[in-house]
């Protein structure tokens, strides 16, 4: 069986599936019980401040002209290891931008239970039977081959508990994070939550799941109390209602350009398969074409768009628009040749797609033709966005997140034994982690997909010394970035806010270092970028967050599976 068949039917059962099925009996079974668990991302303050008048949504101050609010995909939901989470969630890029505005206080050992005003969604703690609420693919907790075909019931009931059943305990309509995986650009301006779960319950009908939980998890993000005042509004829509100062977006991603460092795609390849073309507003459909088309057609109109409409808006003083990252950058896509390109040097001969253990090898050449078209987009994007730019408008930034990422693309002039290859002289280098974490070697961590040594990490800091021996900056998927790395997207952004003089608000340190007792005093160690594992409860986070816990046993048994289907 062709590999890219195995990844199709396999991402079906593992993208849109709720993995983990470890109980937490000390875990309320029912959102009334929340109150009697001390949370690290809630004060348990409960909030009623969006009402529904004439079919309208009405605010309270509370609501009214946040500092922050952002639009995106996976990237800016927080998904790692191809699941979102509450704690996930919490640990997104515009998280890290947020509390760096001092819009979320933070504490010694990074909770999140004072003052805020920047909310990500309250996802449950537990889903159906007892499970931890893991919506998506937890490919840090893969079950067996039984197990694999079970996960669409299991998925359909949750993600019906999700949407039905579950209400946030924190009792808030909207949310300032309005990113959801899956998002493309034309779910930014064109769907409402009523359309997404309309989709979602065809695709649950054909079987569909993984479209499933793209569409539900979108719904949950854009409504999660279910006003029937919100159920037609975009998350466009949403923005305006609310009259922010700053947004930050991240969109392009699920515009096709995904797929050439998943699967290998070309450009001129399909951007979508025919169930993910559902209706969308004003006689659109979500998806269609080629990528090329879908990226140099639909994200850069739907830009403008968001930049025109956003331009109506009082009061809004920045918008921050990411642009791709190369595909070439991603872990899943890894040189196997010590060949340099004739064309470009800094590309191997060949790669190979290393999730699941795929065999498939792409040819240099495709690999450094893709990354000249995404190069192609971003300085039209950029173009566009400048020019958006005028008299009495917002200040309109396009943040160029491929160049942030490229000082640290270390495998870039790697050959087959992971050694430089002959020729290339731009490779990046390792990031280091917090020269103050106090561990008992230096770490360092690349974009090489995430290997550990051994089943089990511990939260010692030897443990966390010998624990990684590659990779760690991108999550098991090979596709979403470690909490480090999003701590780096983060980092760019705030830069660019910076430069542009629009981070005025941003704390500073108060000379007194990192103190628990003293609110807000860490925030400032926290969100710099590698940091964020000062704590040893927050270095075990990291490194389960960055390579999983047993992931090893987990991935092999994957590995095994798809050798089952090869032969």
């Amino acid at each position: 069986m062709d590999i890219r068949a195995v990844a199709v039917s396999l991402s079906v059962l593992l993208v849109g599936a709720c993995a983990t099925i470890e109980e937490k009996p000390n875990h309320p079974a029912t959102a009334a019980d929340y109150s009697t668990v001390r949370h690290r991302y809630w004060d348990g303050s409960v909030s009623t401040g969006v009402s529904c008048q004439a079919g309208k949504p009405v605010l309270t101050p509370e609501y009214e002209r946040p500092t922050l609010m952002a639009l995106g995909d996976s990237i800016y939901n927080g998904v790692q290891s191809g699941r979102i989470n509450w704690r996930l969630a919490e640990w997104s890029p515009p998280v890290y931008v947020a509390a760096r505005l001092d819009t979320i206080e933070v504490d010694g050992v990074a909770d999140r239970t004072g003052k805020r005003s920047f909310y990500t969604p309250q996802y449950p703690i537990l889903a159906t039977k007892g499970r931890n609420a893991e919506f998506g693919a937890n490919l840090e907790a893969v079950p067996g081959l039984l197990g694999l075909f079970q996960l669409d019931g299991a998925l359909a009931r949750d993600l019906k508990y999700l949407t039905d059943v579950y209400r946030p305990p924190n009792g808030r309509p909207l949310v300032e994070n309005l990113a959801f995986s899956g998002a493309n650009s034309v779910d930014l301006v064109a769907m409402t939550p009523r359309l997404l779960r309309s989709a979602a319950t065809k695709a649950i009908k054909r079987g569909k799941g993984r479209d499933a939980f793209t569409y539900l998890n979108a719904a949950f993000v854009l409504n999660p109390m279910r006003l029937d005042c919100l159920d037609d509004m975009t998350p466009l829509d949403q923005v305006a209602l609310r009259k922010p100062r700053f947004v930050i977006i991240n969109i392009g991603a699920n515009n096709g350009i995904w797929r050439a460092g998943f699967n290998g795609s070309r450009f001129d390849d399909p951007a979508c398969n025919a169930v993910e073309a559902v209706p969308a507003q004003k006689g659109r459909s979500r998806c269609s074409g080629t990528i090329r088309q879908f990226l140099d057609g639909d994200l850069r109109a739907d830009i403008r768009t968001i930049m025109a409409e956003l331009s109506k808006v009082d009061g809004i003083e920045g918008v921050y628009i990411n642009g791709l990252i190369r595909p070439s950058r991603v872990a899943n896509l890894v040189p196997t040749s010590d060949q340099s390109l004739v064309e470009d040097p800094a590309y191997a001969a060949t790669y190979r797609l290393d999730l699941f253990g795929s065999k498939r090898v792409i040819p240099g050449t495709q690999v450094w033709q893709t990354d000249i078209d995404v190069d192609g987009v971003n300085r039209r994007l950029k173009a566009d966005v400048d020019a958006a730019n005028g008299p009495g408008r917002p200040k309109f930034v396009f943040v160029d997140i491929d160049a942030a990422m490229a000082p640290i693309d270390y495998k870039r002039c790697l050959g087959s034994t992971g050694t430089p290859r002959a020729g290339c002289n731009d490779g990046g280098k390792p990031f280091p982690l917090g020269k103050d974490l106090g561990l008992t070697c230096s770490v360092s961590v690349n974009n090489l997909p995430a290997r550990i040594n051994g089943n089990q990490l511990g939260s010692r800091r030897d443990d966390f010394c010998k624990a990684i021996e590659s990779g760690g900056l991108f999550s098991i998927d090979n596709m979403h970035p470690s909490s480090i790395g999003y701590s780096l997207i983060a980092q760019a952004v705030r830069e660019s806010m910076l430069a542009n003089g629009q981070f005025p608000i941003e704390i500073i340190d108060r000379g007194h270092g990192c103190d628990p007792k003293l609110p807000q005093s860490c925030t400032l160690l926290l969100v710099e970028p590698g940091y964020s594992t000062t704590d040893s409860n927050l270095r075990r986070y990291e490194l389960l967050s960055t390579v999983g816990e047993d992931n090893r046993r987990h991935l092999n048994r994957m590995r095994k599976i798809v050798d089952f289907f090869q032969d």
